[in-house]
Protein backbone atom coordinates (compact mmCIF):
# COMPACT_ATOMS: atom_id res chain seq x y z
CA UNK A 1 0.00 0.00 0.00
CA UNK A 2 2.67 2.55 1.05
CA UNK A 3 4.47 1.60 -2.28
CA UNK A 4 1.46 1.69 -4.44
CA UNK A 5 1.26 5.40 -3.28
CA UNK A 6 4.77 6.31 -3.90
CA UNK A 7 4.04 5.52 -7.44
CA UNK A 8 0.44 7.04 -7.39
CA UNK A 9 2.16 10.31 -6.16
CA UNK A 10 5.36 10.14 -8.76
CA UNK A 11 2.62 10.05 -11.58
CA UNK A 12 0.50 12.94 -9.87
CA UNK A 13 3.47 14.89 -9.36
CA UNK A 14 3.66 14.39 -13.42
CA UNK A 15 0.44 15.85 -13.90
CA UNK A 16 0.79 18.49 -11.42
CA UNK A 17 4.20 19.36 -13.37
CA UNK A 18 2.49 19.86 -16.65
CA UNK A 19 -1.01 21.03 -16.00
CA UNK A 20 -0.96 23.11 -12.32
CA UNK A 21 -0.41 26.55 -14.47
CA UNK A 22 -3.88 26.24 -15.84
CA UNK A 23 -5.94 24.98 -13.02
CA UNK A 24 -8.51 27.63 -11.27
CA UNK A 25 -6.90 28.73 -8.44
CA UNK A 26 -9.56 27.73 -6.00
CA UNK A 27 -9.11 24.07 -7.57
CA UNK A 28 -4.77 24.19 -6.87
CA UNK A 29 -6.20 25.37 -3.31
CA UNK A 30 -7.87 22.24 -2.40
CA UNK A 31 -5.59 20.00 -4.15
CA UNK A 32 -2.69 21.61 -1.98
CA UNK A 33 -4.74 21.09 1.19
CA UNK A 34 -5.45 17.69 -0.02
CA UNK A 35 -1.72 16.68 -0.70
CA UNK A 36 0.25 19.11 1.85
CA UNK A 37 3.73 16.73 1.81
CA UNK A 38 4.03 18.20 -2.41
CA UNK A 39 5.46 21.55 -2.53
CA UNK A 40 2.87 22.64 -5.60
CA UNK A 41 5.54 25.98 -5.84
CA UNK A 42 8.46 23.87 -6.89
CA UNK A 43 6.86 20.26 -8.41
CA UNK A 44 7.56 21.89 -11.92
CA UNK A 45 11.26 22.44 -11.74
CA UNK A 46 11.85 18.93 -10.15
CA UNK A 47 9.53 17.58 -13.41
CA UNK A 48 12.59 15.16 -13.93
CA UNK A 49 13.28 13.74 -10.81
CA UNK A 50 9.65 12.86 -10.57
CA UNK A 51 9.75 11.29 -14.42
CA UNK A 52 12.85 9.52 -13.06
CA UNK A 53 10.66 8.24 -10.04
CA UNK A 54 7.63 6.99 -12.02
CA UNK A 55 10.20 4.90 -14.43
CA UNK A 56 11.62 3.44 -11.37
CA UNK A 57 8.34 2.13 -10.61
CA UNK A 58 7.20 0.81 -13.97
CA UNK A 59 10.81 -0.76 -14.03
CA UNK A 60 9.94 -2.48 -10.65
CA UNK A 61 6.80 -3.87 -12.29
CA UNK A 62 8.16 -4.75 -15.15
CA UNK A 63 11.24 -7.09 -13.41
CA UNK A 64 8.18 -8.97 -11.36
CA UNK A 65 6.96 -9.93 -14.89
CA UNK A 66 10.15 -10.52 -16.94
CA UNK A 67 10.01 -13.88 -15.62
CA UNK A 68 7.24 -14.52 -17.57
CA UNK A 69 4.51 -14.88 -15.36
CA UNK A 70 1.05 -13.27 -16.14
CA UNK A 71 0.32 -11.25 -13.12
CA UNK A 72 2.08 -10.09 -10.94
CA UNK A 73 2.31 -12.96 -8.53
CA UNK A 74 1.51 -15.64 -10.92
CA UNK A 75 -0.86 -16.98 -13.26
CA UNK A 76 -3.79 -15.38 -11.91
CA UNK A 77 -4.49 -11.46 -10.97
CA UNK A 78 -4.87 -10.65 -6.90
CA UNK A 79 -4.28 -7.38 -4.55
CA UNK A 80 -0.76 -6.63 -5.89
CA UNK A 81 -2.27 -5.91 -9.59
CA UNK A 82 -5.07 -4.35 -8.54
CA UNK A 83 -2.55 -1.75 -6.61
CA UNK A 84 -0.50 -1.27 -9.69
CA UNK A 85 -2.47 -1.13 -12.67
CA UNK A 86 -4.63 2.01 -11.89
CA UNK A 87 -1.42 4.41 -11.75
CA UNK A 88 -0.13 3.37 -15.46
CA UNK A 89 -4.02 3.62 -16.37
CA UNK A 90 -4.10 7.26 -15.47
CA UNK A 91 -0.65 7.82 -17.01
CA UNK A 92 -1.68 6.61 -20.18
CA UNK A 93 -5.05 8.69 -19.85
CA UNK A 94 -3.71 11.91 -18.48
CA UNK A 95 -0.08 12.33 -20.29
CA UNK A 96 -0.17 9.85 -22.59
CA UNK A 97 2.73 11.45 -24.63
CA UNK A 98 5.37 11.59 -21.81
CA UNK A 99 3.39 8.18 -20.30
CA UNK A 100 4.41 6.38 -24.13
CA UNK A 101 7.95 7.44 -22.92
CA UNK A 102 8.37 6.49 -19.73
CA UNK A 103 6.92 3.33 -20.37
CA UNK A 104 8.80 2.23 -23.57
CA UNK A 105 11.00 -0.55 -23.45
CA UNK A 106 9.04 -2.85 -21.08
CA UNK A 107 7.67 -5.33 -22.92
CA UNK A 108 6.58 -7.63 -20.12
CA UNK A 109 4.72 -4.28 -18.59
CA UNK A 110 3.07 -3.41 -21.78
CA UNK A 111 1.91 -7.20 -22.40
CA UNK A 112 0.52 -6.78 -18.74
CA UNK A 113 -1.14 -4.01 -19.08
CA UNK A 114 -3.33 -5.76 -22.00
CA UNK A 115 -3.88 -8.42 -20.25
CA UNK A 116 -5.56 -6.18 -17.00
CA UNK A 117 -7.59 -4.79 -19.40
CA UNK A 118 -9.48 -7.66 -20.63
CA UNK A 119 -10.32 -8.19 -17.05
CA UNK A 120 -13.53 -6.09 -16.79
CA UNK A 121 -15.80 -3.86 -18.58
CA UNK A 122 -17.39 -0.60 -17.29
CA UNK A 123 -20.89 0.80 -17.90
CA UNK A 124 -21.01 4.58 -16.24
CA UNK A 125 -24.70 5.92 -15.43
CA UNK A 126 -25.36 9.52 -14.43
CA UNK A 127 -26.60 10.07 -11.67
CA UNK A 128 -27.64 13.36 -9.64
CA UNK A 129 -25.91 13.73 -6.00
CA UNK A 130 -29.32 14.57 -4.80
CA UNK A 131 -30.48 10.82 -6.17
CA UNK A 132 -27.11 9.44 -4.93
CA UNK A 133 -27.80 10.80 -1.43
CA UNK A 134 -31.21 9.74 -1.59
CA UNK A 135 -30.14 6.01 -2.04
CA UNK A 136 -27.73 5.95 0.57
CA UNK A 137 -30.02 6.97 2.84
CA UNK A 138 -32.84 4.69 1.87
CA UNK A 139 -30.19 1.83 2.33
CA UNK A 140 -30.26 -0.59 5.30
CA UNK A 141 -26.76 -1.37 6.41
CA UNK A 142 -26.31 -5.41 7.24
CA UNK A 143 -22.79 -5.50 8.72
CA UNK A 144 -23.41 -7.04 12.18
CA UNK A 145 -21.44 -5.41 15.12
CA UNK A 146 -18.40 -7.18 15.81
CA UNK A 147 -15.27 -7.03 17.85
CA UNK A 148 -11.43 -7.80 17.63
CA UNK A 149 -10.02 -9.06 20.70
CA UNK A 150 -6.92 -9.08 20.18
CA UNK A 151 -7.49 -5.35 18.84
CA UNK A 152 -3.78 -3.21 19.83
CA UNK A 153 -5.58 -0.06 20.50
CA UNK A 154 -8.24 -2.11 22.92
CA UNK A 155 -11.27 -0.17 20.78
CA UNK A 156 -14.83 -1.70 21.82
CA UNK A 157 -17.97 -1.39 19.66
CA UNK A 158 -20.14 1.78 20.74
CA UNK A 159 -17.20 3.55 21.24
CA UNK A 160 -16.94 7.06 19.96
CA UNK A 161 -13.75 7.81 17.66
CA UNK A 162 -12.25 9.99 15.22
CA UNK A 163 -11.19 8.30 12.00
CA UNK A 164 -8.24 10.22 9.99
CA UNK A 165 -5.90 9.65 7.22
CA UNK A 166 -2.00 9.96 8.21
CA UNK A 167 -0.87 11.25 4.67
CA UNK A 168 -3.21 13.91 3.67
CA UNK A 169 -5.67 16.28 5.46
CA UNK A 170 -9.01 14.98 4.30
CA UNK A 171 -10.95 15.60 7.56
CA UNK A 172 -12.04 14.01 10.40
CA UNK A 173 -14.85 11.61 10.83
CA UNK A 174 -16.42 11.20 14.00
CA UNK A 175 -18.95 8.64 15.07
CA UNK A 176 -19.51 5.00 17.10
CA UNK A 177 -17.68 1.54 16.53
CA UNK A 178 -19.76 -0.86 14.98
CA UNK A 179 -16.99 -3.27 13.62
CA UNK A 180 -13.06 -3.65 14.66
CA UNK A 181 -11.19 -5.74 12.97
CA UNK A 182 -7.44 -5.99 12.21
CA UNK A 183 -7.57 -5.25 8.90
CA UNK A 184 -10.86 -2.28 9.45
CA UNK A 185 -12.76 -0.41 11.56
CA UNK A 186 -16.88 0.64 10.87
CA UNK A 187 -18.45 3.51 12.03
CA UNK A 188 -21.65 4.97 12.53
CA UNK A 189 -20.97 8.75 11.61
CA UNK A 190 -22.83 11.21 14.26
CA UNK A 191 -23.53 13.85 11.78
CA UNK A 192 -26.86 14.19 11.19
CA UNK A 193 -26.55 14.15 7.38
CA UNK A 194 -25.59 10.76 7.37
CA UNK A 195 -29.06 9.42 8.42
CA UNK A 196 -26.60 6.69 10.76
CA UNK A 197 -25.53 4.63 7.63
CA UNK A 198 -22.29 2.83 8.22
CA UNK A 199 -18.92 4.06 7.32
CA UNK A 200 -15.90 1.35 6.34
CA UNK A 201 -12.61 2.73 6.67
CA UNK A 202 -9.12 0.23 6.31
CA UNK A 203 -7.05 0.35 9.03
CA UNK A 204 -4.00 1.20 7.02
CA UNK A 205 -3.08 4.31 6.35
CA UNK A 206 -5.69 5.61 8.99
CA UNK A 207 -5.75 6.70 12.53
CA UNK A 208 -8.57 5.88 15.03
CA UNK A 209 -8.52 8.17 17.72
CA UNK A 210 -10.76 7.33 20.72
CA UNK A 211 -12.80 10.75 21.90
CA UNK A 212 -12.21 11.24 25.91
Amino acid sequence: MRWSDAFFRSALKIVLSIGLAQWPESFREDRQYLFPDIDFGSVGRDAAHSRSQFRAHAALLAAQLDDGRDFLAGPAPGLADVQAYPFVWMARGAFADVAAELLSGLPSLAAWEQRMQTLWTVERQQITAASALAEARSARPTTPESIDKADAQGLQVGQLVEVSPDDTRRGVVRGRLHVVAADRVVIRPSAESSSGQLVHFPRLGYRVTPVA
